[in-house]
């Protein structure tokens, strides 16, 4: 691997170098290409404004050390890294990985849905785990990722830790190296787009598939209804939700914003009122079904 080391004795001061570097997390942002996303990551940079972070962020804080553990024992090589690597090819191209090895860094991950393979992480991710092997110049990423569950209020692991590595990906080096350089060329007071509408346009064609497939496959509606309801949530991340049309190439998307709707809560009704819930509950008999198979 080829990087250089800022050694950092606090978050402030670690956060002090990220403000005139890209970094893992700037990267998907940039990638979005919008105006609205370079203003704001401009603005966290200058200190204007900072993600604070939220009860899912802080509980992946918590959870990092224990998932590092488990990686270590399953992957000696990997240490727990909270130093800032910086390029040997450009020092404003930094990254932070979660764990660092001689030929490998790892990335720890906590998910409010996680996603069942390696195959399956989601882009922001992806391109999230590309830059850092960009600028480490490591020959691959271990991800290692956990589901999180909310019980009586309080978030708590869910599920098993799982892995998956995640290797050089040239074309997506090449293109990252590109929207990096012209967003640190970028000032806000200039009105331009300039990487695009690639992020964009790929999470609006995957939508697009998902759609032409959904009714062909009834067993795999879930899974695909699911999996589109990841990327509009990811749109809708990049873009904003309120009522709009984003044009992205030759593909329209028109965003309705949200809406407030009303429906009946038999659940709490039947906790509240049993009695009046039974007494208004039909039954009807439904006429039995016969599915044909073939023996042969």
């Amino acid at each position: 691997m080829r990087y250089t080391t800022i050694p950092t004795t606090s978050r402030d001061e670690w956060l002090e170098l990220r403000k005139t570097r890209v970094t893992a997390t700037d990267i998907p942002k940039i990638i979005s290409g919008t105006e609205k996303a370079y203003r704001s990551l401009w603005s966290e940079k200058r200190g204007d404004r900072r993600f604070g972070g939220n009860r899912y962020t802080k509980f992946g804080k918590q959870q990092e050390p224990v998932i590092a553990a488990q990686v270590s024992e399953w992957f000696p090589e990997l240490a727990p890294n909270d130093q800032l690597l910086v390029s040997v090819d450009d020092e404003r191209f930094a990254a932070t990985p979660d764990m660092i090895g001689q030929s490998m860094i790892g990335e720890i991950k906590t998910a409010k849905s996680p996603w069942g393979f390696i195959e399956d992480l989601p882009r922001h991710y992806f391109l999230q785990v590309q830059w850092q092997l960009l600028v480490t110049g490591a020959e691959s990423c271990l991800v290692a990722w956990q589901g999180t569950t909310e019980v009586g209020g309080e978030l708590r692991p869910d599920g098993d830790i799982r892995t998956g590595f995640v290797y050089p990906d040239e074309a997506t080096f090449e293109q990252m190296r590109r929207v990096a350089t012209e967003f640190l060329e970028f000032t806000p007071q200039e009105a331009r787009d300039l990487s695009g509408d690639f992020y964009a346009s790929h999470l609006l064609s995957e939508v697009l598939e998902i759609d032409r497939q959904i009714g062909k496959n009834n067993a795999a509606n879930r899974r695909l209804q699911d999996e589109r309801a990841g990327l509009v949530a990811e749109f809708l991340r990049q873009f904003g939700d309120e009522a709009q049309v984003v044009e992205c190439g030759d593909l329209v998307a028109e965003v309705s914003g949200p809406k407030v709707t009303n429906r009946f809560d038999r659940k709490g009704l039947a906790r509240e009122y049993p009695d009046l819930e039974r007494k208004y509950v039909l039954q009807e008999t439904k006429p039995s079904t016969v599915k044909v198979k073939s023996n042969g």
